[in-house]
């Protein structure tokens, strides 16, 4: 074998490392996903996803220029820094978006819907978007698919009457239906009406129990005052 056939070769094992380094980046992206992320509420954590990868790839590369490629330049193992998360990220993505299409229990149960609103929110931002006000939009999508309409990945429009009492009733000491992410919208302030936890609202409502029934003291007339004569 002359010097040109080997050096093929080294070129040529060196290519098929790369390739199982970003196979093996892309399937851990995919195990986070089936793992962690595929389980449980994670819009909370939407900053720290977006500024994870830019601050891992500074350690990367140096770990990639200190021990796994001290022969290369700090240009490339920059570069391969790079792909490595870009094929992590697209590994979380794939499996993301195959899972919301295909395996997810709204998918399972065969709720209808827009094929696109599966994916993510970018399609119930876009009936956000249009001219009609979105309660007319959702309306439209209910004509087309009936009461129960997935308008998002996690997320179901239902315009049963039967559903209300079960939906928004107060006797859910079960904490099955739970409020939904957007009660979030004021963390981590939260009011008594914003809170989801079940426990942790009735502890709460206790507090104003007293105010809210017949058999509760009456208002305290010195707080009273200030506001009355600010009114008159």
């Amino acid at each position: 074998m002359n010097n040109d056939q080997e050096d093929l070769v080294a070129a040529i094992s060196f290519d098929m490392t790369i390739l199982q380094t970003y196979a093996a980046a892309f399937a851990a992206g995919v195990g986070l996903h089936i793992s962690i992320l595929r389980v449980g509420e994670w819009h909370l954590w939407a900053l720290n996803f977006i500024l994870t990868p830019f601050m891992a790839y500074p350690v990367i590369t140096i770990l990639l220029a200190t021990i796994a490629q001290p022969q290369k330049s700090l240009l490339g193992n920059a570069l391969d820094s790079m792909h490595l998360i870009s094929a992590f990220l697209v590994g979380v993505l794939v499996s993301m978006f195959t899972y919301r299409a295909l395996f997810h229990r709204l998918s399972k149960h065969g709720i209808p819907g827009p094929f696109a609103a599966r994916f993510s929110q970018l399609y119930f931002m876009r009936l956000s978007s249009r001219e009609r006000p979105l309660f007319a939009e959702l309306d439209s999508l209910h004509d087309i698919y009936g009461d129960y309409v997935r308008i998002g990945p996690t997320e179901v429009s239902v315009a049963d009457p039967e559903a209300v009492a079960l939906i928004y009733g107060t006797n859910m000491k079960s904490g099955k239906l739970l409020k939904g992410p957007w009660y979030d919208i004021r963390r981590p302030r939260t009011t008594l009406q914003l809170t989801r936890d079940v426990e942790v609202h009735a502890k709460r409502r206790k507090l104003w129990d007293k105010a809210f029934n017949s058999k509760g003291e009456p208002p305290n007339r010195e707080m009273l005052s200030p506001l009355q004569s600010k009114q008159s």
